[in-house]
Formats: C-alpha cells, sequence, structure tokens
C-alpha cells in the first residue's frame, strides 16, 4: 500500500531540492492546477561527486516526523543520486520506517516525445513538460524555459508532444567560467539582486551582472521568438529555475506573449508522474 506522503526529489548537477506532497491532496486538484508541495528543501552538491550535506537532510526528515513515505526522484547526476539512495536508506533502516526510494525515467512520464534520440531527454525536461501540459491553454503551444546549470529552453506544441529544445549555459555557470577564464574579472552572482540590473554598467561587476542577465533574457527572447514563428498564437511561456523569477520581470516588461514564473515546476511535474503510476 502506497504511503500517504510523497517525497519528490528534483536532482540537478549542482543542487538537490526536495518537496513533500500530501498525496491525497494532490489527487484532489482541478484539472488546470499544479500540486504545491507543502514545504521544500534545497540541498547544493559538490559538482562532480554529488556529496551533499545528509545532516541536513536527516534534519528536514525529522522535522516532518516521516514515518512511512515514497521517495520519487528525477536525477541528472549519478553521484550524488546513489549518495541520496544509501542516505535514505540508512535514514529508514535507523528509524525503522519503509522509504521505497523510485527513480524516474522518460518512460514513466506520459509524455509523447519527439527525438531523435528520446531516451537520452532529461528527465528534469520531461517532468516539467508534462507539468506544463497540465496547466497550459490546450489551444495554445508552450515553452517550458528552466534555469538550472544548464539553462533549457523546449517547445511543446500545442497536442502537447516535446517536439526539441535548446540547451545553453547557465547564469551561474557563466559567471564561473568569466572568472575561471580571465585574470582579473571576478566571480559575480546575481543572487542577490531584487530587480534587473542597468543594462548599461559603470564598473566592472555592474558590469558582469548586466551581461550575465540581460544576455540570459537576450537567448530566450530569441528562442522563444523562432520557436513562435508561424504560430497562429503566440506560446505560453513558463519559467522555472533560480533566475527565473527576475527574468520573467523582464520578459512580461517587454513582449506579447504570455510569461508564468512557477517556482516548483519541477517538483510539481514529479508529484503528477506520482499519480500517473498509481493509476498504471
Amino acid at each position: 500500500m502506497s504511503a500517504s506522503v510523497l517525497i519528490a526529489v528534483d536532482i540537478g548537477n549542482s543542487r538537490l531540492k526536495l518537496g513533500r506532497f500530501d498525496r491525497a491532496g494532490a489527487a484532489a486538484l482541478g484539472s488546470r492546477q499544479l500540486p504545491e508541495p507543502s514545504d521544500t528543501i534545497i540541498l547544493p552538491h559538490e559538482d562532480r561527486t554529488g556529496s551533499f550535506e545528509v545532516d541536513q537532510l536527516i534534519g528536514w526528515c525529522n522535522k516532518h516526523k516521516l514515518t512511512g513515505a515514497d521517495w520519487l526522484v528525477s536525477s541528472v547526476h549519478r553521484g550524488s543520486s546513489e549518495r541520496l539512495a544509501a542516505a535514505v536508506a540508512d535514514l529508514a533502516r535507523q528509524a525503522g520506517c519503509d522509504w521505497p526510494v523510485r527513480f524516474l525515467t522518460n518512460r514513466d512520464v506520459p509524455l509523447v516525445i519527439h527525438l531523435d534520440e528520446p531516451d537520452n531527454l532529461g528527465v528534469d525536461r520531461a517532468v516539467a513538460s508534462f507539468g506544463v501540459n497540465r496547466v497550459r491553454d490546450p489551444r495554445r503551444a508552450a515553452i517550458v524555459v528552466d534555469m538550472g546549470t544548464a539553462t533549457t529552453v523546449d517547445l511543446l506544441q500545442t497536442d502537447g508532444s516535446f517536439v526539441g529544445g535548446a540547451i545553453l549555459p547557465g547564469i551561474t555557470l557563466s559567471a564561473r567560467a568569466l572568472a575561471e577564464h580571465t585574470d582579473v574579472l571576478p566571480l559575480v552572482s546575481l543572487d542577490h539582486l531584487r530587480h534587473p540590473p542597468a543594462p548599461v554598467a559603470k564598473a566592472a561587476v555592474p558590469a558582469i551582472e548586466s551581461g550575465l542577465f540581460w544576455g540570459a533574457v537576450g537567448a530566450i527572447r530569441e528562442l522563444v521568438s523562432r520557436y513562435s514563428a508561424g504560430m497562429p498564437e503566440p506560446p505560453e511561456v513558463y519559467l522555472t529555475g533560480g533566475a527565473a523569477p527576475l527574468v520573467a520581470q523582464a520578459l512580461v516588461a517587454t513582449d506579447h506573449f504570455s510569461v508564468q514564473h512557477v517556482p516548483h515546476l519541477v517538483l510539481a511535474g514529479i508529484a503528477l508522474a506520482d499519480q500517473s503510476l498509481s493509476e498504471t
């Protein structure tokens, strides 16, 4: 018998994001609603090995007094996946709990994928697209933008099928490349920004902030424009990931297409995939 609690886990290339979902509440939602996690935690992991602070995971699990939970994981990092599975097994054994862990594949996600090698599509892109299909206008195509370590810009046709997309370096990755491959430029983060930076800057750090931010906005805008060419109606655009709120703000201010920021899109897609798996 399935547990009443689902722990959805999104493992990217630089962090794990966990969300706690009440399965009954998620199942009771309307047809155009996404399930929302009751609580989340983000655990940064080491790029190469995938190691993370297990104590933070223990504290989060203890906070929720999890006596039984199913764990469903979308992962694009093998090392972090192995460490999570081992950590959850240890915690469950120590607590005398049943915490089965399942790793999603694209075949678990009810999404039609029109790619040359559909099995090679990142499962995070698949579940995010599955989530968008739940809420988009069925008469319009949709573009799914996930701003993580890499930024992905993917296109869904009006029938909900995934037809491809683009992958480019994420803002943080671009910032690291500038710092590591130049002599004097510093490593710059945009995490402190609450508003889009001024395009014209008068010092090195704000100039890097401007280039990183508006370069990302420009790339997304160009891809959206090219994807939209020839469509009878402009597509809906959904953004998620670290810099998504500011980028959505910039796009809304200047563009004619519909833009929505969905903070927990991948986690919601995992929760929807969980519902689909329970029905099969």
